[in-house]
């Protein structure tokens, strides 16, 4: 993960790639987390209040002082405004789990994606599930998990939150020859508000890419 400032902004630590000329940006500090294996960073937030970095996606090994807990496992990834790492955080199942979206709301970390039965100890309808989770900024410990889906395969493409706490996770179910549009709404305590596949007619692909609330 690298942070970035304007060239006028200066810079905290030494940059390890010097800028050229008509260069828009300074690299101020870069982290690597990684394993043996394949590493995906797919969100990165910032907590306005105290400029603290939170960086989710998945793994398919195992992070410096985790467990693996089988397969593709979802982690997050704390550092301080300056880039020091805080926590390495490694969640997982014996199945695919993958953190898509995070968003810092209301002193807590919400983080949206598709998990497997048994994450964050949640039952899973079947397959990979929507699921939508609290984490404790302080020590990146799970809060509480949620899962809604089909007996099918459901993948959340993206994840927002309106003005009231309410989060909206759209994506994907994998419907047997066919796939469809598919979204959930939970409030910020986890609950479950609405659930509901989209499709149109035939063996068309349908597919949600991204959410927008208008308040």
């Amino acid at each position: 993960y690298a942070n970035y400032q304007p060239p006028s902004m200066p810079p905290t630590l030494q940059p390890t790639v010097q800028p050229t000329q008509g260069s828009p940006s300074v690299n101020i500090w870069t982290d690597f987390v990684s394993s043996t294996s394949d590493e995906f960073l797919v969100s990165v937030i910032e907590d306005p209040a105290t400029g603290d970095i939170y960086a989710g996606g998945a793994t398919y090994g195992v992070l410096p002082s985790q467990t693996s807990a089988g397969d593709l496992d979802a982690f997050l990834v704390k550092y301080s405004s300056d880039g020091v790492r805080q926590y390495t955080r490694q969640y997982g199942s014996s199945g695919a789990d993958h953190i898509r979206e995070v968003i810092f709301y209301n002193g807590n970390i919400y983080a949206g994606g598709e998990v497997s039965n048994g994450f964050g100890g949640a039952v899973s309808a079947g397959g990979t599930d929507f699921g939508f989770m609290r984490i404790s900024p302080s020590t990146g410990n799970l809060a509480f998990t949620r899962m809604v889906g089909t007996t099918s395969n459901e993948y959340v493409n993206h994840m927002a939150v309106d003005s009231s706490g309410n989060f909206f996770l759209v994506g994907v179910s994998d419907v047997p020859g066919n796939r469809n549009g598919y979204a959930a709404c939970y409030t910020s305590a986890g609950q479950l508000v609405w659930s509901q596949r989209y499709s149109s007619d035939g063996a068309a692909v349908d597919e949600a890419l991204g959410i927008a609330p208008d308040s």
